[in-house]
């Protein structure tokens, strides 16, 4: 007798910055894409053009299926990225830092995405924001409100 074919499932994973991604789950994504599930990376603040274009390269090499970005800023860590922050590009400077949006409104977008993709598992940051980072518990909570949205 012979396994029956195993389910494939679509699971989105949100990350706040782009390399969350590769240093946070990196071996969990290849993982999953080697059990044949189709996977979804949707980074929020996922920074300037050549750190967006590492995303993807990053993704691709993961043989992650559809990367996907909104346009909010990184917010600050430590106090000597504030320095970092304020020579920023003027673009980067007129969009909000991810860690000060309102938490709904980021579950709000989030939460659109999991209507437009319909995963049957979504993945995240950890409840403290994995090493304490505020963009990182900011998504954890709006991705917690938007599954909760969805049912």
């Amino acid at each position: 007798m012979t396994d029956p074919e195993p389910k494939v499932s679509k699971i989105l994973m949100v990350f706040a910055h782009a390399d969350d991604e590769t240093l946070l789950a990196g071996a969990l994504i290849a993982s999953l894409v080697s059990d044949g599930n189709n996977v979804t990376v949707l980074c929020l603040a996922p920074g300037e053009d050549d750190r967006t274009s590492r995303l993807h390269k990053a993704c691709a090499v993961l043989g992650v299926d559809a990367v996907e970005t909104l346009r909010y800023v990184e917010g600050a860590m430590w106090r000597d990225e504030l320095d970092e922050a304020s020579s920023a590009s003027e673009e980067l400077k007129l969009m909000p830092a991810l860690s000060v949006v309102p938490v709904d409104d980021l579950a709000s977008r989030v939460s659109g995405r999991i209507s437009e993709i319909n995963p049957n598992i979504v993945i995240t940051h950890s409840v403290h924001g994995d090493y304490g980072h505020p963009d990182h518990a900011a998504v954890y909570e709006a991705t917690l409100r938007a599954v909760e949205r969805s049912g």
